[in-house]
């Protein structure tokens, strides 16, 4: 994968790591590249993920759902 792929790969298995989500805005990205790096993140964690744009555009998110709160965040 390229370089930018693989910098927002290491910070987006970050995100994923402490809250199974993750949730940016999109201007500025490049929204394609973006969602390959979330899908790389999901991959190298071994985890499910599902990627998507915001009807309007303005945001893009991944989300997991092999991540599993801590006791703390289920109560």
């Amino acid at each position: 994968m390229g370089r930018v792929v693989d910098l927002w790969a290491s910070d987006i298995i970050e995100a994923l790591r402490r809250s199974g989500s993750v949730v940016r805005p999109a201007e500025g990205l490049d929204v394609e590249r973006w969602r390959r790096a979330a899908r790389q993140a999901g991959k190298e964690l071994g985890w499910s993920v599902r990627t998507g744009v915001s009807a309007d555009g303005s945001t893009v998110w991944v989300v997991s759902p092999d991540y599993v709160p801590t006791a703390a965040e289920r109560s």
